[in-house]
């Protein structure tokens, strides 16, 4: 028994530590996306210019995602996702702070960066867990990061409710992110590099692969739009106070966090083509109704 325990300890260790990234990660991002109708109004000149604003961080993702999977294989991905978890929480409240357009511009691609390499490595940490543990774990882990937008987004929305200052919100909120990383990091499994020189950074992806992206692509349209429109949308067209526009990624994050909680059982019982096809079907809905009906009571459960 004494043997056995050992590895079981340290794999839940890992599971706990590897959770808390997840988690951290969501309550970041959640903790920012209620700020962007207050930036929107104080920098920018309008949805249009807001769009294309934002993408600055899709744009430093788009960099660090390649890059990532080339510094896991030679730093390993326990020490980047500890360098890029507590970048993140730094990050974080830059573009609440950007006295610019430019600097919102160069603070958002920082920020994706950040979130991009985190994304990969703590989700290259989940795999290990999960092989350890020898069963499907990994849409729990996703699961987190949604329970963490929940309560970045409920915190954001109770700070609006108070009138606290938006700068203050965000440093708050990273202080607490750096403080539970900071617990997190010991946890971590550790991870060989395995640098290969003549390796590429940059490959041509088979047809299977290229097809799965397309179908990310299309499932981080919607979830892209819940987190950068669904607080502007409330607010601004629904009329919703800023507080109610604050639940409406919160309650995107909840749904998000009860369909990835009982994802690996339903693809176990129904297969993932099956489990596919209805949830596309039902996020179509959801997203129909909160554009179509025109009320923010709607939108927020559509």
């Amino acid at each position: 028994m004494a043997v056995n325990a050992g590895p079981f300890i340290v794999v839940d260790h890992a599971r706990l530590a590897v959770s808390i990234l997840f988690f951290v990660n969501g309550a970041v991002l959640a903790s920012w996306l209620p700020h962007i109708p207050a930036v929107k109004a104080r920098l920018t000149s309008g949805d249009g210019q807001l769009g294309l604003v934002l993408l600055a961080m899709a744009g430093g993702a788009l960099v660090a995602l390649p890059a990532a999977g080339w510094l896991i294989g030679r730093l390993g991905s326990r020490a980047l996702s500890s360098a890029a978890a507590i970048a993140l929480c730094l990050a974080m409240p830059l573009p609440v702070l950007s006295p610019s357009l430019p600097a919102l511009v160069a603070t958002l691609a920082v920020l994706g960066a950040c979130n991009g390499l985190l994304d990969v490595s703590m989700n290259a940490q989940a795999a290990v867990v999960e092989q350890r543990r020898g069963r499907s774990i990994m849409s729990s882990f996703h699961a987190l990061f949604s329970l963490g937008g929940v309560a970045g987004a409920l915190m954001a929305s109770g700070a609006m409710s108070l009138g606290l200052d938006d700068r203050a919100h965000v440093g708050l909120a990273a202080l607490v992110a750096l403080a539970a990383v900071g617990l997190a990091l010991p946890g971590l499994v550790p991870a060989t590099p395995t640098p290969d020189a003549t390796a590429p950074a940059l490959a041509r992806p088979s047809r299977v692969l290229l097809a799965l992206g397309v179908l990310a692509l299309l499932g981080l349209l919607a979830e892209g739009a819940m987190a950068d429109w669904s607080a502007v949308y409330l607010h601004d067209t629904l009329g919703a106070s800023p507080a109610l526009a604050a639940m409406g990624f919160a309650a995107f994050s909840l749904a998000m966090a009860v369909g990835r909680t009982g994802g690996d059982v339903l693809v176990d019982l129904l297969g993932p083509r099956r489990v596919l096809r209805v949830s596309a079907a039902v996020a179509a809905l959801g997203l129909a109704a909160a554009l179509l009906v025109g009320q923010p009571a709607v939108g927020v459960v559509g």
